[in-house]
């Protein structure tokens, strides 16, 4: 009996580390605390972390900042990825794309 509880205990700490995660980790929910055409492209970047990717809408014009991360257990997935546009002047303008699974 004994064995069998280790060897079940052990099979559940094996599984729950096997997770695998791409990309930062971070609030979707945040992005509320951002205020358009007040908040910055450094407070977005305080709230959400380093952004995955960084493009230029234009070449003088708006910036889109995105952030995106999966990760994944035996249990399921969850991914999350948002967009946000900043204007040339660094100043928050509107979520372009924003999406959460569990």
């Amino acid at each position: 009996m004994k064995q069998l509880v280790v060897a079940v205990a052990l099979g559940a700490v094996m599984l729950t580390a096997c997770v695998r995660t791409t990309g930062p980790q971070f609030d979707v929910s945040a992005i509320e605390r951002l205020t358009p055409n007040v908040s910055t492209r450094a407070d977005a970047i305080a709230i959400l972390g380093p952004p995955s990717a960084v493009s230029l809408v234009r070449g003088d014009g708006p910036e889109l900042l995105q952030w995106i991360g999966t990760s994944a257990t035996f249990l399921g997935d969850k991914g999350q990825h948002v967009a946000l546009l900043f204007d040339a002047s660094g100043k928050y303008i509107r979520p372009t794309h924003v999406f959460q699974t569990r």
